[in-house]
């Protein structure tokens, strides 16, 4: 089947002895207005940006059961990218309305423990930038911040909040954006400054979503800063990353 669709999140590379290296996408369906979860996106030739329209030849995953699972019909590298056709760059205008679209009630869960009680495996909270907070490797010091290695790095950064009255949670963050920020030698404190971490005026929209293995688990693989009057805003992370 074709699915047209805008990415809207991509993890952390991963290398696959099929595919090379790969992420995993969070792409908005334009046709059948969902989210859905698409693999193999490789890395080489960057389609997956952020904002990229692609049109992808898909199929719902034989091996992934979770209802918002695809997987590209290729059978390498070569053939993923014969599988995906960019038809160009979602306008600046166009990506506020779709992050107002999605951070409506009707679009996201009231929590994780409500998006687990659901059993959606993928899917959006929303919190205010006061209960959010980034870490590395569970420790908060600048300096934690040293040479990872790629299969370290992605269970190195985590994100923090409230996700109710007295229920702090900590997940990981594996989004590409983080990847990137790390490799640009960018400190902790400039991430939480672009994710307005402690801001009173600004609340963020995460994209979560479940680890196949263990479907109670979930981790963070983008979050976009919004005003918290509920006006959408272009993520803070440069879409070029």
């Amino acid at each position: 089947m074709k699915i047209t669709g805008t990415v809207l999140a991509t993890t952390m590379p991963e290398e696959s002895k099929t595919h090379g290296l790969t992420v995993c996408g969070a792409v908005y369906d334009h046709d059948n207005d969902r989210l859905v979860r698409i693999w193999p996106l490789p890395v080489a030739g960057k389609m997956f940006r952020r904002w990229n329209v692609l049109e992808m030849d898909a199929s719902k995953s034989r091996r992934d059961h979770r209802r918002e699972s695809y997987d590209l019909n290729c059978d390498g590298p070569r053939d993923a990218h014969k599988a995906i056709t960019v038809k160009g760059v979602l306008p600046q205008p166009k990506r506020v309305d779709l992050l107002n679209k999605i951070g409506r009630p009707a679009w996201r869960a009231e929590s994780m423990a409500a998006m687990s009680g659901a059993k959606m495996s993928l899917g959006l909270i929303r919190r205010p930038c006061t209960e959010i907070d980034i870490v590395v490797a569970g420790v908060e010091q600048e300096d934690a911040a040293n040479a990872f290695t790629r299969d370290e790095l992605g269970m190195s950064y985590r994100m923090r909040w409230q996700d109710g009255p007295g229920c702090p949670v900590e997940v990981q963050f594996n989004a590409w954006e983080i990847y990137r920020a790390y490799q640009n030698g960018m400190r902790l404190s400039d991430i939480r400054d672009r994710l307005r971490v402690g801001s009173p005026e600004h609340d963020v929209l995460i994209v979560l979503g479940n680890m196949n293995a263990v479907r109670t688990r979930y981790l963070a693989a983008a979050v976009f800063p919004l005003k918290a009057e509920g006006v959408g805003v272009p993520s803070l992370f440069s879409a070029s990353a």
